[in-house]
């Protein structure tokens, strides 16, 4: 049984009225005596609503609504902790909280507020009355000039108490129209008849980062306004918001989406509500500092093949008023969990001052809105996609970064469709069909919600990067359609997009127009063989425009095409791209060792012990003693020092390519068998090595390995978007004024590469024989860069 709370302050002194009842014109407290500070604090709650809300409300209520103090069961009576203590940090533990405090049975609405400090300190009745925790009394009768500061929530216990109200407010507001007394006693009516008023519409899902399908609360959004508002439903979602636009001016610029939304909803005929018309005027922050990984390639001075990946921060404006159009890019088909293809966005933005025209796209420039899976172990475990496990999330990425790993990297088919839907006419006057100048703006401010806040759950069927860039796309439509679109598979998006008229779908029965002519060719090599002239043709296009990646791909098969022929291969054995390319996975395979041999020589020792110059001479006989007694087969029979010199400069490209791919892989391989060793699991349904069950390891050499796999780990969890290196405390899209993702985070970047070198010299012996042809292969490069450099000097012609 609740008790009423009785008057906690002196009648003699603060009695105004004789009567039980304060009434105001929509607002009543109950069984307390009015004093001139409830009085105040009903009217500056009268203040900040908006008419059309409080008139629903006092219509849902035939009258005033009724607001009283309790001692809510098993709450303590201290509201907020200065320092914001017991504050819930995953969305898994706020639904437990919330789940928790469900069962404390107030109502059968279960219309709870529930805050920082994991306690319900207001709800909504039955009867739709308003009931606040006791503690709050006090809080009023102390007036706002003398409330608690603290760091969280509304910053203000006494506007928290007067949040608290209009959370209680939003409750009644957003119920179910049409619902009777005895139909709001049926929970089953509840959530089976009408929707609710505001939060039951798929537009407001969507603005909640929900979907056709429900809330899309298995994520962790760390830059949620309360630690609960992803954790139970739409209506909870709604009633706190509305709580942070009555009471927040900052709310325009950290949610500028549901801020229109808003005030949209409470406009009033003409008259639109806009109570913080001069305290809201924040520009939103479009700003972006994004790491920039550039991959530089070069010829030496002696003719060498070289790359150079260097990581700078590189600032960008998604101004909506400079963005010309937003496309959807699709990468095709790729390999393992790229099957499906991928969806992305290309955003479009001109220089400031520039005209909005079509000759804003530059690839250099333009912005790539990727979601995708974020492991931190290096490789995908497909079980784990299938069912969840892995951190999905909005990256924003250059778009040259995006060319070179899908379509020079992966070799996939790209492209560019355009987004639509309104025709007009680009700055200087030609006719365009663009995507909506109010839809664009809005798809700007939906990515940087996504971009700064959401954390969610990555899997390949139901949350898979298809499914999220359409959830991005409906949040900036209005289009009843749209909002009902149910995705599965990135070409679904193009082609339903395309269906209504929002997409122009003709180029994908082409390749884009400024695709790579080289994926292209290596696309065609299934279907119809390309010959050598035109990949050469294609490369040379290729290595004036920098494609990195591309070049890289250019040189090695024309290291392998030349030392066919000089291996005596007839011209018309190497007339093709397909037979090059055939030529190359054989010299690849030469230097891949024989696992089985490796296998039967282990034996009974520790790690250190484990690789010895006998079973090294051994497996090197079988894999990559073949691939250099190749080069100097070939070395043997040239007659001259520039035919010596031709091989030697071929081997060096061949062997630079292959010392590249096996550090990936040896990458890959040498975290997850750390994984192993240092949390003494391995990851159920991975196909990464096993760590050796004969082998004995020394306490020492775990613990080597354990802290290297540690620090990996750690650097890597750092850069993820709900650490304090990446993101400060706040909610929504970070003001101007506010410092995220500062050195520290980017040094993170810089840091990769040595972090997991690191990880591969502790794990070197369980590697076995991987790391051993690793090596070799490293060796055997600075040999090759040595004897070139003998060549050149001896034939006095350095050219490439």
């Amino acid at each position: 049984m609740q008790k009423i709370v009785s008057i906690l302050i002196t009648l003699s002194t603060c009695l105004v009225s004789q009567g039980n009842i304060f009434a105001s014109e929509h607002l009543q407290i109950r069984n307390i005596p009015t004093t001139p500070q409830l009085e105040s604090f009903l009217n500056q709650i009268e203040y900040v609503l908006p008419p059309r809300l409080i008139q629903e409300v006092s219509k849902i209520k035939h009258g005033k609504v009724n607001i009283s103090f309790e001692e809510i069961k098993n709450q303590g009576e201290e509201i907020i902790p200065p320092k914001c203590s017991e504050v819930v940090d995953s969305i898994s533990m706020s639904r437990f909280v919330k789940n928790k405090l469900a069962s404390e049975k107030l109502s059968i609405r279960d219309a709870k507020s529930i805050r920082y400090n994991n306690q319900i300190q207001s709800y909504v009745t039955l009867r739709n009355d308003i009931v606040l925790h006791s503690g709050f009394l006090n809080i009023i009768q102390n007036t706002q000039e003398n409330s608690v500061e603290f760091s969280c929530e509304h910053k203000n216990l006494y506007r928290l108490a007067i949040a608290n109200v209009i959370h209680g407010l939003a409750t009644i507001y957003d119920s179910p129209k049409g619902l009777s007394l005895q139909d709001q006693r049926d929970p089953r009516k509840l959530s089976t008849t009408t929707p609710n008023r505001v939060s039951g519409a798929l537009r407001y899902a969507y603005l909640a980062n929900g979907s056709v399908r429900g809330m899309n609360n298995d994520g962790f959004w760390p830059r949620a306004l309360n630690p609960f508002e992803f954790a139970g439903n739409f209506a909870d979602h709604f009633a706190y918001n509305l709580e942070y636009f009555l009471l927040d001016p900052e709310y325009a610029c950290r949610k500028p989406l549901q801020q229109e939304f808003f005030s949209m909803l409470f406009k009033q005929d003409n008259q639109p509500f806009d109570l913080y018309q001069t305290s809201r005027e924040c520009i939103v922050n479009t700003k972006l500092l994004i790491p920039h990984r550039i991959r530089t390639a070069s010829v030496d001075e002696n003719g060498l093949y070289r790359e150079k990946i260097s990581t700078t921060r590189s600032q960008y404006d998604l101004d909506p008023n400079r963005i010309y159009n937003i496309y959807y890019f699709l990468a095709g088909a790729g390999a393992g969990a790229g099957s499906f293809g991928h969806s992305m966005y290309r955003i479009a933005s001109c220089k400031e001052g520039q005209p909005l025209t079509e000759k804003c796209l530059i690839q250099t420039r333009d912005l790539i809105v990727n979601p995708r899976a974020n492991p931190l172990e290096m490789r995908l475990d497909n079980m784990r996609g299938i069912f969840g496990g892995y951190p999905s999330m909005f990256l924003v990425t250059p778009m040259d970064e995006i060319w070179n790993e899908y379509g020079t990297g992966e070799l996939r088919n790209l492209y560019n469709i355009p987004l639509i839907g309104e025709k007009t006419v680009d700055g200087e006057g030609n006719p365009i069909n663009v995507m909506p100048k109010d839809q664009k703006k809005r798809f700007i401010y939906a990515t940087l919600d996504q971009y700064w806040n959401y954390y969610g759950n990555y899997k390949f069927v139901s949350n898979n990067c298809s499914d999220e860039t359409m959830r991005l796309y409906q949040m900036s439509s209005e289009n009843e359609k749209v909002l009902r679109l149910n995705i599965l598979k990135p070409f679904d998006v193009s082609d339903k997009l395309g269906k209504l008229g929002l997409a122009d779908i003709a180029q994908l029965n082409t390749q884009e127009k400024n695709q790579s002519i080289i994926s292209k060719l290596f696309s065609m090599i299934s279907k119809k063989d390309v010959k050598w002239t035109d990949f050469e043709k294609a490369c040379e296009n290729y290595k004036k425009q920098n494609q990195t990646l591309i070049s890289r791909k250019c040189y090695v098969y024309g290291a392998v095409r030349d030392l066919a022929l000089l291996g005596g291969a007839s011209p018309n054995q190497v007339d093709s791209l397909k037979k090059v390319q055939k030529i190359a996975e054989k010299w690849e395979n030469l230097t891949t060792p024989d696992i089985k041999v490796s296998k039967q020589t282990m034996t009974q020792r520790s790690c250190s012990e484990q690789i010895h110059q006998t079973e090294q001479e051994l497996v090197l006989k079988n894999s990559f003693e073949q691939y250099k007694r190749s080069y100097q087969d070939l070395i043997n029979r040239a007659k001259t020092d520039a035919e010596k010199d031709q091989i030697n400069r071929n081997f060096y490209l061949l062997t630079y390519y292959i010392d590249y791919q096996r550090a990936s892989s040896i990458g890959n391989d040498a975290v997850q068998i750390a994984y192993q060793v240092g949390y003494n699991k391995k990851k159920e349904g991975s196909d990464a090595p096993s760590v050796p069950k004969n082998l004995a390891l020394t306490s020492e050499e775990i613990a080597k390995i354990k802290d290297a796999v540690e620090k990996y780990t750690d650097l890597e969890t750092n850069m993820m978007p709900y650490q304090s290196l990446s993101v400060k405390p706040g909610y929504g899209i970070p003001l101007e004024s506010e410092v995220v993702r500062g050195d520290d985070f980017f040094n993170l970047y810089i840091q990769e590469d040595t972090a997991t070198r690191d990880v591969i010299e502790a794990t070197k012996c369980l590697l076995g024989y991987e790391y051993v042809v690793y090596k070799e292969v490293q060796e055997f490069l600075k040999e090759l860069a040595k004897k070139r450099a003998q060549y050149i000097s001896a034939t006095q012609s350095p050219k490439r």
